[in-house]
Order: structure tokens, then C-alpha cells, then sequence
């Protein structure tokens, strides 16, 4: 029998004593994967193991995205905590973000179609596919008989007279160099794509780096050092953490104050 039923697993990562715990709490049937649902059978099943839901101070699965919300998708959980951030899988995302880069480069999107033009020439015909064979096999060897360079030189002009190689080369021949006058415009834009797409797939970036200062191997050694060490981090972590925020009439306690974190 093959069920289609849905479930959402929940575990949990608290620190006891310095040191990490991670918790399975338990399963969630689900009628569907919207975020709607499942932020509130998320929020009962909390409810239900006496947790407090302030408390949670990330939150990540497959997509947390649609719970906290990117690219206009709703922000569900943060309806019930505004300091919740996002955890993910830093490699995933890092391929999302150069995808949405290379989707603003217009660039990317003639390359990608003239490539494609070039397979559906090339494997469309057995010969064609011979005389890229020699190509590659002339690339691969340049030191060549002069017997075989006239044989190649024959098929390569057979296949240059083709009406249908002919557009195809000089669409090419256009591409290549638009893109060679273009290119430090080229670089830039996909530079600035980059940038942006980044700081949106990574919007906690410096707030995570900041929490490195509660890692005792992060500790300088020099007492000169010490007098300054970790106060971009803590500005960075107070400025989050302890300023209240309000949300629907709703008010939501600071989770720290900045004097307790520098005494830490």
C-alpha cells in the first residue's frame, strides 16, 4: 500500500550548559503543505508540548522560506515571534542565489539559447556530429598530418556551405564579439546581480557571525585585544535582540540587554 499521507518532523537544538542538545519532539500530520497550515499545526503542536514559542530564536527546514518569508512569500512564524531568523543549507543556497543572479543577466539567458541552437544542429545529423568529432579530435592533437588536416578542412567547408551552419556561425561570430567589446559590463552586472541575490538569500549573515563571540575558542589572548574584543559583535547583537518590536498591537519583549551581554 502506498500512503501519500503528509508529516512534519520537529527537533529541536537548545543549549544546556554551554553544550548543544538536539531533541525529537515528535510528528505532525499535515492536509497540506501551505505555509498556513503548517505554521499553525506548528504553533499548536508548541502549544501542546508546553513550550513557549518565544523562545525560538531559528527555525529551518527544507524551505524555511515559506514560513519567514522571501521573495513575497508570508512571514507566518514571525507573527508569533519578529525575532525568529532563518537557518539553512549554506550550499543550497548559495546555488539559489547564483541562479537568481544569472536569471538578471540577459547575457546568460541568449548564451544559454545559442548553446542550445548549436546541440539541436550538431545532434540532428550523424555527419555533423562526425565533423565535430574531427574538431575536437584536431583541438586535442594540433600536431597533425597535412593529409588529414586537407581531409578535415574538406568536411569543415561541406558543412560551413549549409544555409542552416552558415546563420549559425555568424549568430556566433555576433554573440562572441558583443560579448568581448561588453565584457567588463558584462562582469559588473553579473557582479551587482550577484551581490544583491546574496544579501537576500543571507539577510542574517553578519547577525550569525556576531554570535560567534558567545564561542569561547573565539577568545584573544593578548589583554590589549581583550579591551575591544567583541564590540561590533555585540552592538550587532543588541541592536537585533533588544529592540522591542510590535507587530498587530502586539508587543515583543527584548530577549536581551546589552549590559548583561558585555558582563557575559
Amino acid at each position: 500500500t502506498i500512503f501519500t499521507n503528509k508529516h512534519l518532523a520537529v527537533v529541536t537544538k537548545h543549549l544546556s550548559e554551554n553544550k548543544p542538545i538536539l531533541c525529537y519532539l515528535g510528528m505532525i500530520e499535515l492536509e497540506d503543505c501551505s505555509a498556513k497550515t503548517m505554521t499553525i499545526n506548528l504553533k499548536r503542536f508548541i502549544l501542546a508540548k508546553l513550550l513557549n514559542i518565544e523562545n525560538l530564536v531559528h527555525f529551518g527546514s527544507n524551505d524555511a522560506s515559506i514560513m519567514l518569508g522571501y521573495q513575497n512569500r508570508a512571514a507566518w512564524l514571525k507573527k508569533y515571534n519578529l525575532f525568529i531568523t532563518k537557518n539553512y543549507c549554506i550550499a543550497h543556497y548559495l546555488h539559489l542565489a547564483g541562479q537568481d543572479a544569472a536569471k538578471k543577466v540577459s547575457y546568460f539567458e541568449k548564451y544559454k539559447k545559442l548553446v542550445k541552437r548549436i546541440y539541436t544542429y550538431f545532434s540532428s545529423s550523424y555527419k555533423r556530429l562526425l565533423t565535430l568529432k574531427i574538431v575536437q579530435n584536431t583541438l586535442k592533437e594540433p600536431e597533425i598530418m597535412i593529409l588529414n588536416i586537407s581531409i578535415e578542412g574538406a568536411l569543415l567547408d561541406e558543412a560551413a556551405n549549409n544555409m542552416q551552419a552558415a546563420i549559425l556561425l555568424a549568430d556566433i561570430d555576433q554573440t562572441f564579439e558583443i560579448v568581448t567589446i561588453q565584457f567588463s559590463i558584462f562582469i559588473s552586472e553579473f557582479a551587482s546581480a550577484t551581490i544583491t541575490s546574496l544579501n537576500n538569500y543571507f539577510p542574517n549573515r553578519k547577525l550569525y557571525e556576531a554570535i560567534k563571540i558567545y564561542n569561547p575558542k573565539q577568545l584573544l589572548i593578548s589583554d590589549n585585544d581583550l579591551a575591544n574584543y567583541g564590540n561590533e559583535a555585540i552592538n550587532i547583537l543588541s541592536n537585533f535582540y533588544r529592540t522591542e518590536k510590535i507587530i498587530n498591537n502586539q508587543q515583543f519583549i527584548p530577549l536581551l540587554e546589552k549590559k548583561d551581554l558585555i558582563n557575559e
